[in-house]
């Protein structure tokens, strides 16, 4: 059996994050209240929001659940599948948690212990999803916009906004099938690396954490797929971020009395910017103007305004 290098293990990272992320992606559409698309030209900012913050509560845990019920799927080892729960997934009972941590100040409690965190951008891949159009819509007089941005002149433009941090770009899975796709890949390729690494098992563990803690927003639950969403998402080490609050390089606004950290990002500009899309709520031609209005009063020249082709009245 061949030996596992360092070289090879960071090559099947690589190659393991192409295989997920997409990014073969050219255009995403962003979809936001009258008061979000003010904000976002006026400023030339997109919003990344804390990832505990999100509406679904299960946000980062699925691939954890997913790698729990596909471990013993396998005829891999019993030390791997162990090493793996006790590094990633083990959800123990308060007492348990106490005991452990009288023996090892450093145990990992629950799922693994980031020491990054994650604020995101969400997207979608439909440019006329009636769906969306009803988050922004909820009665006859709401109306909604989207935004359609070039994804890889925003991302760099983004990239050069928070340099000292990693920025990664994925789509979101949702269906069970291609979930277990994906989780199975992933566990077979570290098992061989695992099993071909020697004295440094230990080491492909602790990258197999990594990697998961880095893709785990990638994964949603079933009933959302009809937000065929993509993602950018920003990582900043834990270490820094109640700095960055009290610097106000991370912002705080309340939403239904919860107080939720975000940070606005300017990134978003004529050349990245395509068409702006009106929701099917749109009645009256003076909405259009007005988009031409807000567009050419902060200077987004050659910036498209369409009207969406779905044909529902409400």
């Amino acid at each position: 059996m061949k030996k596992l290098t360092n070289s090879e293990l960071i090559k099947t990272i690589e190659e393991l994050e192409t295989y997920i992320y997409n990014n073969e992606v050219s255009h995403l559409a962003h979809y936001t209240s009258p008061e979000g698309l003010e904000s976002i030209i006026k400023y030339r900012t997109l919003r990344f929001t804390h990832s505990k913050y999100l509406n679904d509560k299960s946000e980062g845990k699925l691939i954890y659940e997913l790698l729990d019920s596909y471990l013993d799927n396998f005829s891999f080892s019993k030390e791997f599948v162990n090493k793996v729960r006790e590094v990633l997934i083990d959800e123990l009972s308060p007492i348990e948690v106490f005991l452990k941590r009288q023996e090892n100040p450093n145990f990992k409690s629950k799922y693994y212990q980031s020491n990054q965190t994650a604020f995101l951008c969400c997207f979608s891949l439909d440019w006329d999803s009636l769906a969306m159009w009803n988050y922004y819509t909820k009665n006859q007089n709401s109306i909604g916009f989207n935004l359609c941005l070039r994804k890889n002149e925003l991302v760099s433009k983004i990239n050069n906004g928070v340099k000292s941090y990693s920025v990664i770009t994925t789509s979101v899975y949702y269906e069970d099938e291609i979930q277990e796709e994906i989780v199975t890949k992933i566990l077979k390729q570290f098992y061989d690396m695992w099993t071909r690494a020697d004295n440094n098992k230990d080491a492909v563990i602790d990258y197999f954490a990594g990697f998961v803690d880095s893709i785990k927003y990638a994964f949603k639950h079933k009933s959302y797929k009809h937000e065929q969403e993509y993602r950018i998402i920003i990582f900043i080490y834990n270490s820094d971020i109640n700095n960055m609050i009290r610097n106000k390089k991370i912002n705080v606004i309340q939403k239904n009395g919860v107080f939720i950290p975000y940070i606005d990002i300017e990134c978003v500009h004529e050349y990245n910017l395509d068409r702006i899309t009106i929701s099917p709520s749109a009645k009256d031609d003076i909405v259009e103007e007005g988009v031409h209005n807000l567009l050419n009063y902060y200077k987004f020249d050659g910036v498209q305004v369409a009207l969406s082709e779905s044909p529902s009245r409400y």
